[in-house]
């Protein structure tokens, strides 16, 4: 309640664990929102100072529109949509939920915009983001060192998102860590939060966390460390001495034989289902022909088969309904494609807004992750200021983390995993604006010396 900075900060520190805090027994008002609502508050009631521009909203359009045409979509299944299979699982609420966090990923970024003035504001936010990342990181390792559960999540209540979450923070971390000039004290407190997100991150045994986070460093530090490339490569080669069991079984477990596999999967129960998945698993049993393992059946785990099976009807999907089916439903509609498959998540953030919010939405998120990814990529090369180039490659780098988790799973919308993505992103896309309004600003006015007397007389002089 301090002020558009307070708000800003103490929004980008907390969206982590937001969902997960003690909150009334009341729909829709758990601690998450009331934290969003009072943020807001606090920017409506703090004044522009006199002469303050309006801050301006980088790429407001494309938000716009991505925000309408999922309006629309979830208006279209609140007024049409009626469940003929997997009636128990309809959950209205649910998808009323998962809306909201939608347009919330949306306005933070409007906010965050709209907040940030100077380049102290960003500093601060910053600050308290990436305070928050570390501290979620200190709680999954703590859950994952203590209580050793099957797969760590912290409070982001499901194992992938934690994964994708951690994987962006341990990029941007990084990427202050290797532009920050020797001797800032503020290293010290990143290696630190390395250290805990890079445990924490195992603990989580996301596969698509771990291609995203190897993703995001080949991209960071071939751009600008290509010896920590180097190094950290080597130590993934020598992975076979130092990587936890959990984690190669993990790995391993990506291909199975036929003992290993669910009933719908065996015995090419699945064949005709996707082309992409037939040609996977013919591949497969090749490989292991060649190698002698006789006609023993091997496939991709039950897992990656059922995504791939998905995926396949998600596009077919859009090709029926390329204004799509309505936002939160696309689970109900996969019976209607496959043989094997009922309810079943799109697993795919693209193609689940593709196939339910239609194609138009699905080019407008496209649009929008070029354009941000574009953003970040100019701030870095065009800014002098270390501290503000590792912001924009640390961004870039994020971006395309979250990008490659989203291909896994259905993430890009969750307030508590994205919600800070959104706000960062307006904090890169304002520093070309403030670095121009600082330059446009009126500098005071130096005194002009006086100028030096002109000599006198010789009869003054004598007077």
């Amino acid at each position: 309640l301090r002020g558009r900075r307070w708000a800003l900060m103490v929004a980008m520190f907390a969206l982590p664990f937001a969902r997960r805090m003690p909150s009334l027994p009341v729909p829709m008002l758990n601690f998450q929102n009331v934290l969003i609502a009072i943020a807001f508050f606090s920017m409506a009631r703090d004044r522009r100072k006199e002469g303050e521009k309006k801050a301006r909203v980088p790429h407001l359009v494309p938000i716009l529109v991505l925000g309408l045409l999922i309006t629309v979509s979830y208006v279209q299944m609140v007024l049409t949509f009626v469940p003929v299979y997997s009636r128990k699982l309809w959950d209205p609420y649910k998808i009323d939920v998962q809306f909201k966090s939608v347009i919330y990923c949306l306005l933070l970024y409007i906010f965050a915009a709209m907040a940030i003035r100077s380049r102290e504001d960003v500093a601060a936010a910053l600050k308290a983001g990436i305070a928050g990342m570390i501290v979620e990181a200190m709680y999954i390792t703590l859950e994952y060192l203590v209580l050793s559960p099957g797969r760590a999540t912290g409070h982001l209540a499901e194992p992938n998102n934690a994964g994708v979450f951690l994987a962006c923070s341990f990029n941007l971390m990084l990427a202050f860590l290797l532009l920050l000039p020797k001797g800032d004290r503020r290293k010290r407190i990143l290696v630190v939060g390395l250290a805990f997100t890079a445990v924490s991150l195992v603990g989580t045994l996301s596969r698509g966390g771990w291609g995203g986070c190897l993703l995001a460093f080949v991209f960071l530090t071939a751009i600008t460390n290509r010896k920590v490339l180097a190094a950290g490569l080597l130590v993934l080669a020598m992975g076979s001495y130092w990587v936890p069991k959990s984690v190669v079984n993990r790995l391993d477990a990506s291909v199975v034989d036929e003992k290993d596999t669910l009933v719908i999967f065996r015995d090419g129960r699945v064949d005709g289902e996707s082309p992409v998945l037939d040609f996977i698993n013919d591949y497969l049993e090749r490989k292991a022909r060649e190698e002698g393992l006789g006609d023993e059946k091997v496939r991709l785990d039950p897992s990656m088969q059922e995504r791939i099976i998905v995926w396949t009807v998600a596009v077919k999907m859009m090709a029926d309904y390329p204004l799509g089916v309505g936002y939160g439903v696309f689970p109900f509609h996969v019976v209607e494609y496959s043989n094997v498959l009922w309810y079943k998540a799109s697993h795919n953030i693209y193609l689940k807004t593709g196939a339910e919010s239609g194609i138009p939405a699905l080019l407008a998120l496209l649009y929008l992750i070029v354009a941000l990814f574009r953003d970040a990529v100019r701030v870095y090369r065009k800014e002098t200021d270390p501290a503000a180039r590792a912001l924009g490659i640390g961004a870039a780098a994020y971006l395309l983390a979250l990008a490659m988790g989203a291909m896994m799973i259905d993430i890009f919308f969750q307030v508590e995993v994205n919600g800070q993505f959104w706000m960062l992103m307006a904090m890169v896309c304002r520093m070309p604006s403030l670095a121009a309004e600082k330059a446009e600003e009126p500098q005071p006015a130096v005194p002009a010396e006086p100028s030096p007397s002109a000599p006198k007389p010789l009869y003054e002089l004598v007077r």
